[in-house]
């Protein structure tokens, strides 16, 4: 007969099963609001594969370490999401713009959010590694999300597992930063309108959300902390690309190893799952690796 001397098991099994419930209908509605529900199938899919991770981090939360990285995450993201839905709300209320403070939940939901391109076990392991491996940039990634959005007007895509938050402008060039599964700039929606297929700056950012799930504690000093330095001081350079067989003029920020290896990362990906929509221009973006 099971016995529980200490009266852990019973709250312990609550929480799981909460956050397995949590974490599923999460991923459920991300991928409805993706338009990537088109059957009771994918529902389901979408369902276990948010439960899995959620049943799994509430487990892992339970380690003394690893506990206190999801604890102080999940904090964060509690008050930036507070603020920022009050900031819509206000918004709403004064603008007439609800536009915000949907975007607010559409922030948050990606946040469960996973790649429905990968088989079921990689796509679990994404949703268990960016709220453990990948925690803290996901954290911050989400914060800074919520708080970009409460300013100007934002339009959010969820694609392939990443929630990206944009700003059209397209007398302006882009620009795109990217920290955990959130990708935010401008000019950096995931299609082009025009032609319909992928925007390079995206496929590049989003090479930067695979970097961080191999980079996973490390991403922040050994990549993302160099990338901004580097981003800060580009200059002008022309160097040989490897892939063209020629020189190419670029600046020293896109020819830094951190930001090849995501160009090749996100050209590999897109040309995998996408096909000819992820056509990559190697003299717009570098993607050579050494």
């Amino acid at each position: 007969m099971l016995t529980d001397p200490d009266g852990r098991i019973v709250p312990l099994l609550g929480l799981v099963i909460g956050a397995a419930i949590v974490y599923g209908v999460g991923n459920v509605i991300a991928k409805a609001s993706a338009g990537e529900i088109n059957s009771i199938g994918d529902g389901l899919k979408a369902f276990a594969v948010g439960a899995v991770v959620g049943a799994t981090t509430a487990l892992l939360a339970q380690v003394p370490i690893i506990g206190a990285i999801i604890s102080v995450s999940q904090a964060l993201k509690a008050v930036s999401f507070t603020a920022n839905a009050a900031v819509g709300l206000g918004r709403g209320i004064v603008e007439g713009n609800w536009q915000p403070l949907g975007n607010t939940f559409r922030i948050h939901f990606g946040d469960y959010y996973t790649d429905g391109n990968l088989d079921f076990h990689e796509e679990v392991w994404m949703g268990i590694s960016r709220h453990t491996w990948e925690a803290p940039q996901n954290a911050i990634g989400y914060t800074y999300s919520q708080f970009n959005n409460g300013f100007g007007n934002k339009n959010v895509h969820l694609i392939a597992g990443a929630t990206v938050v944009n700003h059209d402008d397209t007398t302006l060039g882009g620009w795109g930063v990217t920290i955990g599964n959130y990708i935010n700039g401008r000019n950096v929606r995931p299609f082009d309108p025009a032609t319909g297929n992928l925007n390079q700056l995206f496929m590049h950012e989003y090479g930067h959300t695979i970097q961080g799930s191999r980079f996973g504690l490390f991403y922040l000093p050994v990549v993302g902390l160099q990338s901004i330095i580097s981003a800060a001081n580009a200059t002008p350079i022309n160097v040989f690309n490897p892939y063209l067989g020629r020189n190419e003029d670029y600046n020293t920020h896109e020819i830094k190893w951190y930001e090849r290896q995501a160009s090749m990362f996100g050209r590999q990906y897109f040309s995998k799952y996408y096909g000819g929509r992820g056509v990559w221009n190697e003299r717009l973006i570098p993607s050579w690796v050494d």
